[in-house]
């Protein structure tokens, strides 16, 4: 018989739950497709009892928790144990009893490298040896894996030599450097294990702590120190709805959402539910820092609960209270205890006052001297088809200031309450940027009418200059680049050559990837 171990213990909702399960219960399936038995063994009682509902119609499968397995008993001749999520010291604690019962390891159970360890009880010298070849083989291919796609991985050759270039090249500005890593990728961000990250249990009923954002890092300041050193403007997401309005009292600590897996709710209204009855809401970098997911919290009442917030560029996410977020996670993993309501206040008054579309639409016209702007035309090509939500988001919020005075090129038709367009086939199922704006708002160019002649615009806004940027260049020859808003929305900085022209032509360039210098 081979036992099926699942160590993990994270902590999320039933989909999360089943998400991390996949490659677990594929292997259960394919194991007993030979109509043999198997043995699942859960972290705790009510994991298996949740186990033992799915199983309940497989005759060959027997289901405990691990306090319950005998792993000197002679029918158990295989141990699969799933690696994903589980602590370092649950893993230890069961090499332990394994190899006391007579258990040797012996390579990968199933999937991937690094994803599954197999035990094989050594009946014999011979088997003995073979299980310790077979692992050995496993790590040394795991550690090649690591040298091929670390130290030998083309981006990061790349980026050494970019480094080199910019430090003994004279035609090469420091200026144009706003990535610390010159190109090489940040690295996926580990999953979050909340019984790691919060080591006692935490508990709604235990004293609240406090967290004062009142000295809290200007935006402004920093989006202007930053201009001084790169000559462009920092620039992050935004939330366009309305913020639910902060309940008296949430029934959870932390919302039961994971990042990293593909939630399951189809719902945007049950989705901001989870975060709005709770006190906090997990989350981390994406691909790059800033990232919607921070600003949903936030717009929903919770207090985003960041493992990663103190690693956060100096000149990223500029529109966060990045040091009162700081003190949020220390408080939450020295308690266990949930915010009480003052900092839940000032948490949403800050979020008002910097993160609203309708704030990051004046603080780029305020930064660029155009606040004045009463007619803007907005050029994204891209946009209608492939929703950016820096773009949309910046196109949302000049919407929300100026009506019909925001003329838009090319019509993104799924921002209104009116649109036929199916949203929830759009990225991120169109959560948070659909549906947005009342059909009034439509200016005479979304309405099938000519474009009116550019002289008569007070400013361009190109909502994304990395899409656009053929037609950006373009409009330079047709319009004054003073009164030109270039937006660089994606994940990761523009590289160096990039940088050249985004902040050398005269137009007001906002990043929101800029990844120098730390907090």
């Amino acid at each position: 018989m081979q036992a099926f171990v699942h160590l993990s213990d994270i902590w999320g909702d039933q989909g999360d739950a089943l998400g991390l399960r996949s490659s677990f219960d594929e292997a259960v399936t394919v194991w007993l497709s030979g109509s043999r038995e198997a043995l699942i063994v859960e972290a705790s009682v009510g994991r298996a009892t949740e186990a033992a509902s799915r199983w309940q119609h497989e005759a060959q499968v027997r289901v405990c928790d691990i306090a319950s397995v005998d792993w000197r008993d002679p029918v158990i001749s295989r141990v699969g144990v799933d690696l994903q999520m589980a602590s370092q010291k649950a893993l230890e604690d069961l090499d332990g009893s394994l190899r006391a019962a007579g258990f040797r390891r012996s390579g990968r159970a199933w999937g991937e490298a690094g994803g599954s360890r197999l035990y094989v009880r050594a009946s014999g010298v011979r088997e003995a040896v073979k299980g310790t070849l077979t692992e050995a083989k496993v790590r040394l291919g795991t550690a090649w894996v690591s040298i091929r796609d670390g130290w030998l991985h083309p981006d990061r050759r790349h980026s050494w030599k970019t480094r080199l270039a910019v430090g003994v090249s004279p035609s090469l500005d420091r200026r144009d450097v706003v990535d610390d890593r010159h190109g090489l990728p940040l690295p996926p961000p580990p999953m979050i294990n909340v019984t790691e990250l919060v080591p006692g249990h935490f508990e709604i009923d235990r004293p609240p702590w406090h967290v004062n954002l009142d000295n809290e890092s200007s935006a402004t300041e920093l989006a202007t120190e930053c201009f001084s050193q790169h000559g462009v403007w920092p620039i992050s997401f935004s939330y366009p709805k309305r913020a639910w309005d902060l309940t008296d009292r949430p029934q959870e600590v932390i919302a039961p959402i994971i990042p990293g897996f593909p939630y399951s709710f189809i719902d945007e209204h049950d989705y901001m539910s989870v975060y709005h009855d709770a006190y906090l809401g997990l989350t981390h970098r994406k691909a790059g820092w800033d990232c919607f997911r921070h600003v949903e919290i936030l717009a929903a009442g919770a207090v985003p609960l960041m493992p990663d917030v103190e690693n956060i560029p100096e000149f990223s996410m500029v529109h966060y209270p990045k040091a009162g977020m700081a003190e949020v996670l220390h408080r939450t993993m020295e308690s266990g205890a949930p915010p009480d309501s003052p900092t839940r206040r000032s948490f949403r008054d800050f979020f008002t006052k910097n993160l609203t579309t309708e704030a990051m639409a004046k603080y780029v016209l305020a930064s660029s001297g155009l606040d004045s702007a009463s007619r803007i035309l907005f050029v994204d090509a891209a946009l209608p088809e492939a929703a950016d939500y820096l773009s949309v988001l910046t196109l949302i919020g000049l919407k929300e200031l100026l009506g019909s005075g925001c003329a838009v090129v090319y019509p993104v038709d799924y921002i209104y309450n009116d649109t036929s367009i199916p949203t929830h086939d759009l990225y991120g199922r169109g959560f948070g940027y659909t549906r947005v704006l009342d059909g009034d708002l439509r200016s005479e160019t979304e309405t099938g009418q000519q474009v009116p002649d550019l002289k008569s615009f007070d400013a361009l806004v190109i909502g994304s200059a990395s899409r656009n940027q053929a037609e950006a260049v373009a409009l330079l020859h047709r319009f004054p680049a003073s009164r030109t808003i270039w937006i660089h929305g994606e994940d990761t900085p523009p590289s160096v050559r990039e940088m050249r022209p985004l902040r050398s032509v005269g137009v007001h360039t906002f990043i929101r990837a800029i990844h120098t210098g730390r907090r």
